[in-house]
This record gives C-alpha cells, structure tokens and sequence, in this order.
C-alpha cells in the first residue's frame, strides 16, 4: 500500500541522514487527540517539526527524490554546515579559509545563495568589488527573497565603493 512503501522511503532516508533528523511515528488510531490537535485526516500525514513546531508538512506518499527534496528546506545538510564554517571564518576576517567554505558549500549545493552572498561579502573585504556584484547577481529569485536585505545592503556598500564613496 502506499502507507507502507512511503514509511518505507522515509525510514530510509532518515537512516541515511545519519541522525540529521528524526522519524517519529504516530499511531493515530491509538492517538485520536494527537491526530485531532494536527488536523491528521489522511494517511500518510508528514509534518515536520523544528523546535516544536510544524515548518513543512505534505500528506500521501512520495518518491524519495521530491522528499529529499522537502527536507532540504529545513534540515541542515554538508552544504550548510559549510556556510557555517565560512561565516565564522568571515567574523575573523580569514578571508581565504571563508572563500574555500563558501566555495565547498557551493560544490554541495550549487546555487546555494547563502554561499554566494558570503562569497560576495568575501570579495567586498578583500576589495573586488567587481567579483562581489557577479556573485550577488548570480542569486536565484527565491533566495533573493529571502536575503533581500542583506543583498540590498551589500549593494549599497558595493555600489558606493564603486563610485567613490556614499557622498558621491
């Protein structure tokens, strides 16, 4: 049944997350007041949850493909903890151990946008303004949504570089 080949897929890939994330299952007829408080009316319903709250949910079975997929808006993955590395070694002004970060985060998830905006701030510091706006104007629409003020800002201080100064 659909049930079971999609608790199937999702016990897989949380085996494969090595701990990333954790599956909890629920048996709602053993649970109604649980399945009650998530409005659970079909099966399979998969909510995530992070720091107690549902982020994502989706019901009905899926391939493992657009799950992973799912999940990569809210479990943190190599390219995330990349992004990391590379910000900390921003705030120490290690300029070329933040831009290999970046770039590593970039080879994990092309177009991560969180990496070039770092990437972009990399070049700012070292005074490539140049380099800094390719790596802006190369953010996808939907994560431009989402650093749009932190882009904004950025292009600011770039574009005013570029001209001479904010006065200019």
């Amino acid at each position: 049944t659909d049930v079971e080949v999609d608790r199937n897929v999702l016990e897989k890939l949380a085996k494969e997350s090595e701990g990333r994330w954790l599956l909890a299952k629920l048996n709602t007829e053993e649970n109604p007041d649980i399945a009650e408080q998530f409005a659970i009316r079909s099966i399979p319903a998969v909510k995530a949850f992070v720091k107690g709250e549902v982020v994502s949910e989706f019901v009905g079975a899926l391939p493992a493909a657009q799950i992973r997929l799912w999940l990569d808006d809210f479990v943190p993955g190599p390219a995330d903890e990349q992004l990391e590395i590379g910000e900390l070694a921003l705030q120490q002004n290690n300029f070329d151990e933040a831009r290999e970060a970046f770039d590593r985060a970039l080879t994990l998830k092309p177009n991560f946008g969180k990496a070039l905006l770092g990437l972009a701030r990399v070049f700012e510091q070292q005074g490539n303004i140049t380099e800094a706006l390719e790596r802006l104007s190369q953010i996808s629409i939907i994560d431009k949504d989402e650093l749009a003020n932190k882009i904004s800002a950025l292009q600011l201080r770039l574009e005013s570089k570029q001209s001479g100064g904010l006065e200019d």
